[in-house]
């Protein structure tokens, strides 16, 4: 089913929000604009608890 590429995959959208914002600060990392620290501190906010 896989290979006939009949299976989708769905994610929740607080979910992809998230992932979303990752991506971003991932590509930012890539592009040399955000530091590997930069890009640790800004996604463990995301992830981390809210206080």
């Amino acid at each position: 089913m896989v290979s006939e590429g009949k299976l989708s995959r769905r994610q929740r959208r607080k979910n992809a929000t998230l992932h979303g914002k990752i991506f971003k600060l991932w590509e930012a990392n890539e592009r040399g604009e955000l530091s590997v620290n930069g890009l640790l501190r800004k996604s463990s906010g995301i992830y981390g608890p809210n206080a």
